[in-house]
């Protein structure tokens, strides 16, 4: 009984959380009022800062700009890539010899030293 009893009280002490956790209207509405592109994050930061007056409003805001404007490129990110190449030079020729040396002797890139 004492079991279903705690249940009971921590289930309704806990409803504020998931109740809080949703997103005014009046933050929804002011974050869509944003353009599309914005200038720069600072106008960003400056329209949540003046329009907002709590940390929770503030909150809300951001998390719904970047739900609402930021997306995952699944089709880029699942594409067949070309394999990245990249070109080196040693600055002197001295640094050539030396790692070309330690390549010999199983000393340079790539070898387990133990």
């Amino acid at each position: 009984m004492w079991r279903y009893f705690i249940l009971v009280i921590f289930l309704t002490t806990q409803s504020g959380i998931y109740t809080t956790a949703q997103i005014r209207t009046e933050v929804k509405l002011s974050m869509d009022s944003l353009p599309d592109k914005l200038p720069s994050i600072g106008n960003l930061a400056a329209h949540i800062h003046h329009r907002f007056s709590n940390q929770e409003d503030m909150t809300a805001a951001i998390y719904y700009w970047i739900a609402k404007n930021i997306a995952f490129d699944s089709k880029e990110h699942f594409a067949k890539k070309k394999k990245f190449t990249y070109n080196f030079r040693y600055k002197t020729q001295d640094e050539k010899k030396t790692e070309d040396t330690k390549d010999k002797h199983g000393i340079g890139r790539g070898s387990l030293q133990t």
